[in-house]
């Protein structure tokens, strides 16, 4: 929930993202394992598509929300 909140936060033009999470919950595993899957469409408020972030970019922009 917390990282589809950011993400419409950074993008609130776009469909609202489906986050597809992946990780192990056996005892004693830790979450540094974890995995996460999205499929990002970027929009202007005229629904034109935008080009894709830089991958720093979105990383910054997620910690900043997260």
């Amino acid at each position: 929930e917390d990282l589809e909140a950011a993400l419409v936060k950074i993008m609130p033009h776009s469909p609202p993202p489906k986050v597809t999470f992946a990780g192990r919950t056996d005892a004693g595993v830790h979450a540094i394992g974890n995995v996460a899957h999205v499929d990002i469409l970027r929009q202007d408020k005229h629904g034109k598509v935008q080009p894709p972030f830089e991958e720093a970019a979105l990383l910054n922009a997620l910690n900043h929300f997260l």
